[in-house]
């Protein structure tokens, strides 16, 4: 069993990427490559780092005040043994799991893969399907275009909560000279076309 992720970037608190403070994953390397992906430095596989799934967890054991963790990409079904890794890991603990794919959630069950259902079983919050720029989602947070679906795997969380029909948000912060912006795919565009 191989204990590597490849990851394209790590942001240890973030409201942006799901419900309450999150510890958010960008795994790297996709496969379906949305047009107009909002992360198109995610993508290739030939970028990012390798990162041992321990030290993941390590980092998300030891980072206060958060309410779970958030898997984007890139495309966490991509590298779904090491997603599985993590998350069964972190399902033992009180934090929620949220994972955002390109996939559908019927599609990812037609599959028959013993790893993709056990990956799902530690699922509280999917969102689903490719992202479709020429579709924004204007209404319903942590969703990008409007074709996405938000499925409640768990009972963790219920649809009818006020944090799940509010608007989207985008937060902005310095990292050792570093501008990093992430969150609604729009507002993120938006913001960095006034900069160019």
């Amino acid at each position: 069993m191989n204990n590597l992720i490849k990851i394209g970037q790590v942001i240890p608190s973030t409201r942006a990427e799901g419900p309450g403070n999150r510890f958010a994953i960008w795994v790297q390397g996709c496969p379906i490559l949305c047009k107009g992906c909002c992360n198109p430095e995610m993508l290739s596989d030939a970028n990012g780092e390798f990162v041992s799934i321990d030290s993941i967890i390590e980092m998300i054991k030891i980072t206060g005040d958060i309410e779970g963790i958030s898997i984007l990409g890139g495309e966490p079904f991509a590298q779904i043994e090491a997603c599985l890794q993590i998350c069964e890991q972190i399902k033992e603990t009180e934090l929620s799991i949220m994972v955002f794919s390109g996939y559908t959630l019927g599609a990812l069950k037609k599959r028959n893969n013993p790893e993709a259902d056990r990956f799902l079983d530690c699922i509280d919050l999917l969102v689903d399907g490719p992202y479709i720029a020429g579709q924004p989602e204007q209404q319903r947070r942590w969703i990008g275009s409007s074709n996405q679906q938000m499925h409640f795997l768990s009972d963790r969380y219920s649809p009818m909560e006020p944090q799940f029909n509010s608007a989207n948000s985008v937060e902005i912060r310095f990292n050792d000279g570093e501008l990093l912006v992430n969150g609604w795919p729009q507002g993120v565009k938006a913001l960095l076309s006034k900069y160019k």
